[in-house]
């Protein structure tokens, strides 16, 4: 059974603590360090506005730090770490959603106006990134968050509030949109399909959102198959493989006590012999203007950040770090 050196833990946890955000730091203490579930949503509190939404570079592609849906989204991620304040947050949320002006009947919005006037990824440019098209009826942004918030909604609000009910019309936008098959692929890369079509997985949920009536769901998973067939590749061809049975996705393959040792081991030696941004090595370079870009670029190093912490909380909970 391989572990971790000690010595590389200790240079990947000097990384974190040098360059992580206060959040990220404390996600790691909790995870790895017996942290407190607190401290999260202490740190998660400075990024929360006044209108009980969120913004100020939460998500670090987006500077933005106007109150926006896409960032309520994110903050929503961060509330299991508490179950005593987890309604409280998730109310707040509930009120900005049902308050903000960033909503049509095509739901809450991914992008904002103000998104134009600060440092952004042009993934959040608004109306929609530069490489969609002008008729194009939704981004796979906006789908993903009014699918959260469906969820979010559905087990949090009466059935005869008023955000209930915005929250069913929304969902009809989209659901009418796959019937009458106006949802476009062609201008989304990989990523942005996969997205699109994983959130009208929903269509399989609505016994449990207690809506099992709403709609023809044979003729939803017929409509889903078709939109994944028109536009062939290896994500849409890969998510047909996977959508068998009448329209459920095809049961995880449970992983055998030898697989689960092969892949920490596996997991121990690419950190063991690794050359990242932690070692002296992985910063040394040819053109070191083009990598001070890199490194300096926050959105960068958090999804550096999530990546470890996720690998080493699975390390030390499978002791695969040497004491």
């Amino acid at each position: 059974m391989k572990k971790l050196s000690k010595l590389k833990f200790n240079e990947i946890r000097s990384w974190i603590y040098r360059h992580a955000r206060y959040l990220d730091i404390a996600v790691w203490q909790y995870h790895i360090e017996g942290g407190s579930a607190d401290a999260i949503l202490d740190a998660l509190a400075y990024y929360r506005n006044e209108d009980g939404g969120y913004g100020h570079g939460l998500e670090p592609d987006n500077e933005n730090p106007e109150s926006s849906p896409m960032m309520a989204m994110i903050a929503k991620r961060f509330f299991d770490y508490s179950a005593d304040k987890k309604q409280q947050l998730m109310r707040g949320v509930l009120d900005y959603l049902e308050k903000t002006e960033h909503c049509t009947e095509k739901g809450w919005h991914w992008a904002i106006p103000s998104n134009n006037y600060y440092p952004c990824h042009g993934y959040f440019a608004y109306p929609l990134p530069a490489w969609y098209e002008e008729d194009a009826i939704f981004g796979s942004g906006d789908m993903m968050i009014n699918i959260s918030f469906f969820e979010l909604i559905t087990f949090n609000c009466a059935k005869n509030s008023e955000l209930y009910k915005r929250a069913l019309k929304i969902l009809d936008f989209y659901m009418n949109a796959l019937i009458d098959e106006k949802v476009d692929l062609s201008y989304m890369n990989p990523i942005d399909q996969g997205i699109t079509l994983d959130n009208y997985m929903v269509i399989e949920d609505f016994d449990l959102y207690g809506i099992p009536e709403r709609y023809d769901v044979e003729l939803l998973r017929d409509k889903l198959k078709k939109l994944a067939e028109k536009y062939p590749s290896e994500v849409t061809n890969q998510f047909l493989e996977d959508y068998k049975n009448g329209g459920k996705q095809a049961e995880t393959v449970t992983e055998t006590p030898e697989q689960k040792e092969k892949a920490l081991d596996d997991l121990v030696e690419s950190y063991e012999n690794r050359i990242d941004f932690w070692t002296k090595e992985g910063l040394k370079c040819d053109n070191p203007m083009e990598k001070y870009k890199e490194v300096v670029t926050r959105s960068h190093n958090m999804w550096h950040y999530n990546g470890v912490i996720k690998d080493m909380e699975r390390l030390f909970k499978n002791n695969r770090v040497e004491k």
